[in-house]
């Protein structure tokens, strides 16, 4: 049996660097912490239209959803708790995108 042995140089550019997995998952986690507005619950979902996403995540769910989204009165902003709200999204995928109807 052959065998090559070799040693390799690989050079990681000054703008990446390299951590371990348990970091990255970490530092992951820690994005999805504190609170977020509409547009960052757009950006989570991948739904363009706040309308939609109001029609077919925010009022229908309303009563699972208002521990942690606080629902404004007009000309306030939407307040999510993000850490509650991906879990919930996550835990309720199915019947959140198998509504009829649902449009990106």
């Amino acid at each position: 049996m052959q065998q090559l042995e070799a040693i390799v140089k690989v050079v990681i550019p000054e703008e990446m660097i390299l951590v371990k997995k348990v970091e990255y998952e970490e530092l992951q986690n820690d994005k999805k912490t504190g609170w977020g507005n509409l547009q960052w619950l757009l950006k989570e979902t991948e739904i363009k239209s706040p309308q939609t996403i109001k029609e077919k995540v925010l009022y229908p769910f309303r009563q699972e959803l208002e521990d942690f989204v606080y629902y404004p009165d007009e000309g306030q902003n939407w307040k999510f708790n993000k850490k509650p709200m991906v879990k919930w999204l996550e835990e309720n995928f199915k019947r959140v995108w198998n509504r009829k109807n649902m449009v990106l």
